[in-house]
């Protein structure tokens, strides 16, 4: 942990504490008016290393909760990420006399939300857990080769544009949305995993390309050549975009099957995501709700 994070995690945590017991005092409020039953705790942070920086302890909720609202409060659940790459929560003894945040929670009488039981986070990739259709991946040269063709097609089409007579602005505005290839030729393997992926193809790419080949199309200033460049760009970036994607299945399908392996007592699941649940709902000392 940098000096500088560790400097001011005791003011940080004295901070997020005060918020937690000023939200468990009007929340025990809230009980004693009847307007709800009971409360809980949302954090990802809850299964983390007890050194960690944004470590939340459930000792600690347990404890503030007692001050809000005496041995009867209705703190009653907590949710968590829990899955078969992020175990944490079962692994990790992170509470008071080596204990995990599930053991702990069986304690206390705690219900457990399980956040994400059929995703993972590692580092900055989001991981399905869920089967994964084998696929031969293409060749990285003939993958490379399709995304300079898109960025080709790009470039020829940014050129057509600043040919209409359009306003100034307009055309900037128009040119800026086409940059799609110019992106994917810097970073197309940087995504990590097949769902960062997937986002960054159906969240980004896509739509700026539809978008901006459907403000061409029905611009009347746009000649015959300008509106074929448009769509050999189109057909350029949906060949590079499918050639990618076959990259990341073919890579996910591995790591689907390098999990499943990895928990064998779970391997005869029909199905990667069964297997994911199976995990869950066997752990010893939790109460998972799913």
């Amino acid at each position: 942990m940098p000096s500088r994070w560790a400097s001011k995690r005791p003011r940080h945590h004295a901070e997020y504490e005060r918020r937690l017991a000023l939200a468990f005092a009007h929340l025990e409020q809230e009980v004693a008016h009847g307007r709800i039953r009971w409360y809980g705790v949302s954090s990802n942070t809850l299964p983390s290393p007890a050194d960690s920086y944004e470590h939340t302890s459930l000792a600690r909720l347990a404890e503030l909760a007692r001050s809000a609202g005496g041995a009867q409060n209705q703190f009653k659940v907590v949710q968590l990420p829990f899955n078969l790459l992020e175990r944490g929560a079962a692994e990790e003894r992170n509470q008071p006399h080596g204990r995990t945040t599930l053991a702990m929670a069986q304690e206390l009488g705690l219900a457990v939300l399980v956040n994400r039981p059929l995703n993972a986070i590692q580092g900055h990739d989001l991981i399905r857990l869920a089967d994964v259709p084998p696929i031969t991946p293409p060749a990285v040269a003939e993958l490379e080769a399709a995304v300079a063709v898109a960025a080709e097609r790009e470039e020829q089409l940014q050129q057509a544009i600043f040919t209409l007579p359009l306003p100034f602005r307009t055309l900037q505005e128009f040119s800026a949305t086409l940059a799609s290839a110019r992106l994917l030729r810097q970073r197309w393997a940087g995504s990590g995993s097949l769902s960062n992926w997937q986002d960054v193809r159906d969240g980004y790419v896509s739509p700026r390309v539809a978008l901006g080949l459907d403000f061409l199309r029905r611009r009347p200033e746009a000649t015959a050549e300008a509106l074929a460049t448009g769509e050999a760009y189109g057909a350029a970036v949906q060949a590079a975009l499918g050639l990618i994607t076959a990259h990341y299945q073919a890579l996910a399908a591995v790591r689907a099957d390098e999990i499943r392996a990895a928990v064998p007592a779970f391997a005869t699941a029909p199905t990667l995501s069964q297997a994911a649940v199976r995990f869950g709902q066997h752990t010893p000392g939790s109460r998972l709700c799913w």
